[in-house]
């Protein structure tokens, strides 16, 4: 099933107690940020790979970011 604008609920990211799911997200992005950055370091990679290499660890701090960014928001809905 496709989501839709008008299906979106900030409000899922709420949750006020550990979640397990949540943190297992977050540390399946950091270990991949961790995967693509050394890719990115690595002496064996052209010039044009170690562009590409970078920008996927870059994408994969902003997507970290923009979840993060909508917990935030949620969790400031919440208290107010």
């Amino acid at each position: 099933v496709k989501m839709r604008d008008t299906d979106y609920r900030i409000e899922v990211f709420g949750f006020t107690q550990q979640n397990e799911l949540w943190e297992h997200i977050q540390y399946l992005i950091d270990i991949n940020i961790e995967a693509e950055t050394n890719l990115a370091i690595s002496t064996e990679l052209s010039g044009e790979q170690r562009v590409h290499a970078c920008g996927r660890a870059e994408s994969l701090r902003q997507f970290k970011n923009l979840l993060n960014e909508e917990r935030k928001k949620a969790l400031d809905n919440i208290v107010n």
